[in-house]
């Protein structure tokens, strides 16, 4: 196989306690030819001198700072900036095992628009939708590999109100356009469960929340199916 780049989009904001150990996992991986891309989100902590630091020791490292936009802008950002011919998504309290991307590498030949981690069993896009809203998929973006040029075409632009959710948003919109899906059983994404600030644990339902999202999922989904 030709040597392909693997570009790692980390968005950031006020992660200066878990930034570097998660800009370390990605430029630790045993697949090297990577870049890792570091959208720091207006951080008013130290997150941005931290990242700016490791990229200037080490060439793989881009620093793109911006006002904050929350964080489907930062990753449209990184997508937008990302010069590999695939995309990994990884939150930058969250850490990839060492063998992640050579894991994810191994399916390359086999020209997938996505490649998703932690399932066992073959999917098309009719099953990818329905795992992605029951749960049995995981709806966030991370723990998947996506075709770059899949990506750029498909992914939606997503206003900064939805703070819970747009990685299923995402991941529907993109199901309805995905022609080919690898899966690899084992899981290859650390989720760091310590973080206070982490939405999985800040985030309470409301009304309000929950009437944004079914109008985003409305807009963007059931108009274009």
């Amino acid at each position: 196989t030709d040597l392909q780049m693997i570009s790692v989009i980390i968005p950031a904001y006020n992660r200066e306690k878990y930034i570097e150990a998660c800009v370390l996992s990605a430029l630790n991986q045993t697949f090297e030819d990577i870049e890792v891309i570091i959208v720091n989100d207006g951080s008013t902590d130290d997150t941005g001198t931290i990242c700016d630091s490791m990229a200037v020791s080490d060439r793989r490292v881009k620093v793109i700072h911006q006002e904050n936009g929350g964080v489907s802008a930062a990753r449209q950002i990184g997508i937008e900036t990302a010069s590999g011919e695939w995309i990994c998504f990884l939150d930058s309290d969250d850490t990839l095992p060492e063998d992640a991307l050579e894991n994810y590498s191994k399916y390359f030949d086999r020209q997938p628009d996505i490649i998703v981690s932690g399932v066992t069993v073959s999917l098309d896009s009719r099953q990818y939708l329905l795992g992605i809203t029951d749960y049995s998929i995981c709806p966030a973006l991370w723990g998947k590999l996506f075709r770059a040029d899949f990506i750029k075409k498909n992914m939606p632009v997503l206003p900064r109100e939805l703070v819970m959710g747009e990685d299923m948003i995402a991941n529907l919109v993109l199901g309805l356009h995905v022609k080919k899906i690898a899966t690899i059983a084992e899981s290859l994404y650390n989720v760091t469960l310590d973080n206070s600030m982490s939405v999985m644990k800040t985030f309470k339902k409301s009304f309000e929340y929950e009437n944004y999202f079914f109008r985003e999922l409305d807009e963007l989904f059931l108009k274009k199916s």
